[in-house]
């Protein structure tokens, strides 16, 4: 057997388990979950987790039959339905995709073709916004100390760093993916750069609609791991003054530019 043949049968055998949560998402479910199998590759797990959706997309679950797992009941929250799929994973790397987001094709073998044992593999994300692409986020896990520069969808996660680090914080509502990445990075994880862009994510997204929230629980995180020093300052400064701009402005003819200088203001490179 040639030797490139013998490990393109060696990623293949890498088990990835993908986990899709989901409440009340029967419009954009579909194609989060057609992103996933769309991918073809041999040897995925598929879990969706909902948390009591009333909606229809239970229906939508149903007609995927056996292509996928999933199970409905009332969560505590994002991070406990999170922790409820990763429990349930039997693969050796786990990628957490929500309802509203998706995988670009050729995604999975990317991360096997990539994989090098324990340790967070991570690509870029393209934005979604209203079903038109937007900008692309290029990562960085060396800036973690200073913001949220890896995207959550984006990022895979082998099972073997959960069992040593913990799961999501159930005390974080929006910035629970932040605090786990910052714990495991603090702790000596190691991190891998995929040179691909993986996921498309939507700007409807909980942190997104929540940013103010989110800011407060990444300090809060950040708090928990590093030494404060006069960027923590600063930023809660802007942050302030962002609250109260936002708040003055939001809805009316400037909202546009509000929602612009959102997207842009963090340490993550943008194309």
């Amino acid at each position: 057997m040639h030797l490139q043949n013998h490990r393109n049968l060696e990623q293949q055998d890498i088990r990835i388990t993908v986990v899709t949560i989901v409440y009340n998402g029967a419009d954009s479910v579909a194609k989060a979950i057609r992103s996933v199998l769309d991918q073809k590759y041999p040897n995925l797990e598929y879990i969706v987790i909902d948390g009591g959706s009333t909606d229809g997309t239970l229906e939508v679950l149903e007609d995927f039959g056996n292509q996928i797992q999933w199970i409905s009941e009332s969560d505590e929250g994002i991070s406990d339905a999170f922790n409820k799929g990763i429990r349930r994973a039997t693969g050796q790397i786990i990628g957490l995709l929500n309802a509203d987001d998706s995988y670009l094709p050729g995604t999975l073998q990317a991360v096997a073709s990539r994989f090098r044992g324990e340790g967070v593999y991570y690509g870029a994300m393209q934005l979604q916004e209203n079903n038109r692409p937007g900008g692309t986020y290029h990562p960085n896990h060396e800036l973690l100390e200073k913001d949220m520069t890896l995207c959550h969808p984006a990022t895979f996660i082998t099972a073997g760093l959960y069992k040593k680090y913990g799961l999501y914080r159930t005390d974080y509502c929006y910035a629970m993916d932040y605090e786990l990445l910052l714990r495991m990075k603090t702790s000596g994880a190691p991190f891998y750069c995929i040179p691909e862009t993986l996921a498309l994510m939507s700007t409807q997204g909980v942190s997104n609609m929540h940013w103010e929230e989110a800011f407060d629980e990444v300090q809060r995180a950040r708090k928990l791991y590093l030494a404060p020093g006069p960027l923590d300052r600063y930023l809660v400064w802007v942050v302030k003054w962002r609250k109260r701009l936002g708040h003055a402005l939001e809805g009316g003819p400037l909202a546009p530019a509000v929602a612009a200088y959102r997207r842009n203001f963090s340490t993550i490179r943008k194309t």
